[in-house]
């Protein structure tokens, strides 16, 4: 698991030893700690704000949520593995984006079994929510095989991860807001 060791340095290091040594032993597992946090955390708002809407389940939805619960508990393990800087860049990078891959294919199958229009599970209002999920979760699970394969072919290509992805992330953000304003019924304002 995640797991972060502060360095002991003795009663008499001066600053300048604990800057140093804290900064190069802490950066990259405290790094890895906020990265976890923040993908969890993502995760977490997109499975209740589809599961706020869920009025009924089966024996497959239970086992496929959990298949996804086991994707994100891997999750801080695949990102220690990707933020230890002694293990190989192009293996651990790669292990990381599959765990995101994971976690993005079994939401997207939980996505799949929920809108099956014979289980009736979510209320009608869900619908436009789930939709949009669904496009965001196979969008994202593209662009991390292609990644993913990058990666594999060259290795060098790694150190433009982290750009592409944020620049992703951007695109999706602003392409969202105008999902969500299309959503959103128009207001009738009425002069008296």
């Amino acid at each position: 698991m995640l797991e972060i060791k502060i360095p002991s340095l003795g009663e008499h290091a001066t600053w300048q030893q604990v800057r140093t040594v804290y900064i190069r032993q802490l950066f990259y597992p405290f790094m890895g700690l906020f990265l976890s946090f923040l993908i969890i955390g993502r995760l977490w708002m997109r499975h209740h704000e589809i599961f706020e809407h869920i009025t009924a389940y089966n024996r497959t939805l239970i086992r496929f949520n959990l298949y996804f619960l086991f994707s994100v508990v891997l999750l801080p393990v695949s990102t220690m593995f990707m933020m230890d800087e002694n293990n190989p860049k192009q293996i651990s990078t790669v292990v990381f984006i599959f765990n995101l891959a994971l976690c993005h294919l079994f939401f997207l199958l939980l996505l799949q079994i929920i809108v099956n229009k014979k289980n009736h599970f979510y209320t009608s209002d869900a619908e436009p929510i789930i939709r949009r999920q669904q496009l965001d979760c196979l969008e994202f699970l593209i662009f991390l095989v292609i990644i993913a394969s990058m990666t594999i072919y060259n290795p060098l290509w790694i150190q433009y991860f982290v750009y592409v992805f944020v620049a992703f992330r951007i695109f999706r953000r602003f392409r969202n807001r105008i999902i969500k304003k299309k959503e959103e019924p128009t207001k009738i304002t009425r002069i008296e």
